[in-house]
């Protein structure tokens, strides 16, 4: 049996974050958010778990999501990994973020 030893430590975090999602985007709302969140080099995964809330606009959707983010260990804490999701393309607001 081959030992594994992985080079990249992750951190998981709960977070609920609102992300704009564009018509043109082609899949669905969740898929969508989950993908513009794992465009940050500190996010590995971005899986939703829960859609908290839909505001339909004319350009794009703003879509509230419940996610479990599984991040980089160089995101420490919860401000850290905030400011990470908030860098995020289409990031409207990050409204909570704790350990999983």
């Amino acid at each position: 049996m081959q030992a594994t030893h992985s080079t990249d430590p992750r951190t998981v975090w709960r977070a609920v974050v609102a992300v704009r999602v564009p018509p043109t985007d082609g899949d669905d709302l969740a898929t969508s958010a989950s993908r513009r969140l794992e465009r940050e080099d500190d996010v590995a995964a971005a899986i939703v778990e829960a859609l908290r809330g839909v505001e339909p606009a004319m350009a794009a959707t703003v879509v509230t999501v419940e996610v479990r983010v599984e991040a980089s260990a160089a995101l420490e804490d919860d401000t850290a990994v905030a400011d990470c999701l908030t860098a995020a393309p289409g990031t409207q607001r990050v409204e909570t973020v704790e350990p999983a």
